[in-house]
């Protein structure tokens, strides 16, 4: 019962501290986008809009936020919590930061949709899903990286707020995963963990892409077909081997307090 409380109030303790950054990052985009839009209404042209600009923005920062995941152990070891309890604790509070930022996100673009309405603003049409590669490998690695599968809103608003919670959680958890292998095991691990998690990164990509009735791109093109549920269960499946890497790692790592 203790160590449930325990691993609980962890998860309370990183999430307060790490939404806090959250909602300054989403004011920022926020105010951002309302500046896009005034250009917009300026130029009688077409809005992004704001769940597309969180779309992309939110993977770099639930990213970064994940790479400093791992500085957080030593602070709650330090004061006497478990390893343990500080990877469940992070678990929860990963996927709450996950949920934040997605439900927020949709939240402001329903709102702005109604308002866009009233002023007649149309939405620009949305090709974010048309990664076109061209066999430079960096360059179509980077770019596969940034971009993630998509679902428009203003086709399907609950898939879509699912999916970007899928896509911001696992590049939050990549980046826990790449940081604590740094922390362990220094530079060498830590590419090797960087590599890792760029064909991680790219497999469930593609793998939503099947779920989505999207076709798959590079070095996935040649994947089976599989059936819609298969394609799910080999998403959540990556997310147990990353979960399992990183409590793997973070169980028995030498702390630096």
């Amino acid at each position: 019962m203790n160590e449930q409380k325990i691993y609980l109030n962890v998860a309370k303790d990183l999430y307060l501290s790490q939404v806090v950054w959250t909602y300054a990052f989403l004011g920022i985009l926020f105010i951002v986008n309302i500046v896009k839009i005034g250009y917009a209404a300026f130029k009688s042209d077409f809005t992004q809009g704001f769940f597309n600009t969180s779309f992309i923005a939110s993977n770099f920062y639930m990213f970064i936020i994940g790479l400093m995941a791992a500085q957080f152990l030593a602070y709650f070891v330090g004061n006497g919590v478990t390893r343990k309890d500080y990877f469940y604790g992070n678990v929860l509070s990963s996927i709450g930061l996950s949920l934040t930022i997605a439900i927020s996100t949709s939240i402001i673009f329903l709102i702005e949709k109604f308002i866009l309405n009233l002023v007649n603003i149309p939405y620009k049409a949305q090709t974010i899903n048309e990664i076109e590669l061209d066999g430079n490998i960096l360059g179509d690695v980077i770019q596969m990286m940034i971009i993630s599968p998509y679902v428009d809103p203003n086709e399907n608003v609950l898939l879509a707020t699912i999916i970007l919670a899928t896509n911001i959680f696992i590049f939050y958890i990549l980046g826990w995963m790449i940081s604590i292998s740094f922390y362990r095991y220094g530079a060498f691990y830590g590419i090797i963990s960087v590599l890792f998690a760029i064909g991680i990164k790219l497999l469930k990509d593609n793998l939503i892409r099947i779920t989505l009735d999207l076709p798959t791109i590079a070095y996935f093109e040649n994947l089976p077909d599989m059936p819609i549920v298969v394609a799910i269960f080999g998403v959540l499946l990556i997310i147990i081997v990353i979960f399992h890497v990183i409590h793997t790692i973070t169980k028995r790592v030498p702390v630096k307090l």
